[in-house]
């Protein structure tokens, strides 16, 4: 509930702006009881609420305005189904083979079919949502690893709550993170969602403590309203 209540917000803001409707992209076994929470929410308002609502599974892909830009679902785990993102960049390189043809050559392929270049993706950004660290070891987050910008949730990063139990409640826990630095060949990581019970100062120390230099170093902790 502290994310899906944000749903009607979006949509009735978006509403008062004159903007578009809001687009909500969620995994598909959700998308059902989203749908009848949105006409819930409807009927409260007396208003439309505009809002179109996608169901998305590992292999989706929603193409973004700029068409540069695709974002493709890869696999979280959570008590309730989960999906994290990622964003990639897709340009053309030209073939090899035509890179030194000139440029009346290369539009005449291209009108008869043949294809001269390939797509090439870079992944730019991901984000995991609540999940626990089972997502580190699905084929299909092997691009969010290496996302120029990750941000993956941390909820627990001490000893009042073990690992154990933080996979319990489909969370993460700081220990699994600096188990698997390896992994992570991301440019930065921001660190979201910790848990209530921790103050500022019990966040840096641990980060500096328990995570390796080299991790530590492109780790930043989003610690607003933390004290």
């Amino acid at each position: 509930m502290d994310h899906v209540g944000g749903a009607g917000f979006y949509a009735a803001t978006r509403a008062m702006q004159s903007l578009p409707p809001g687009a909500l992209f969620v995994p598909a076994p959700s998308a059902p009881a989203l749908e009848r929470y949105l006409a819930a929410l409807r009927e409260l308002d007396g208003s439309p609420l505009p809002c179109s609502v996608t169901p998305l599974q590992l292999g989706s892909e929603v193409q973004l305005r700029d068409k540069t830009l695709v974002v493709r679902p890869f696999a979280t785990t959570h008590p309730v189904p989960s999906l994290g993102y990622t964003v990639f960049r897709r340009t053309h390189k030209l073939r090899p083979q035509y890179a030194a043809a000139p440029g009346a050559e290369i539009a005449a392929l291209r009108a008869a079919g043949v294809g001269v270049t390939d797509a090439v993706e870079a992944p730019l950004f991901a984000f995991t949502g609540d999940t626990s660290a089972d997502w580190l070891h699905h084929p299909s987050s092997e691009a969010a690893l290496r996302a120029k910008v990750l941000v993956v949730e941390c909820t627990f990063v001490d000893a009042a709550v073990s690992v154990a139990d933080a996979r319990l409640f489909g969370h993460t826990h700081l220990d699994e993170l600096a188990e698997h630095a390896a992994l992570f060949r991301n440019e930065a990581i921001l660190l979201i969602h910790f848990s209530a019970r921790y103050k500022r100062t019990e966040i840096l120390a641990a980060l500096d403590a328990r995570l390796p230099p080299d991790l530590r170093a492109r780790v930043t902790p989003l610690l607003e309203g933390f004290s």
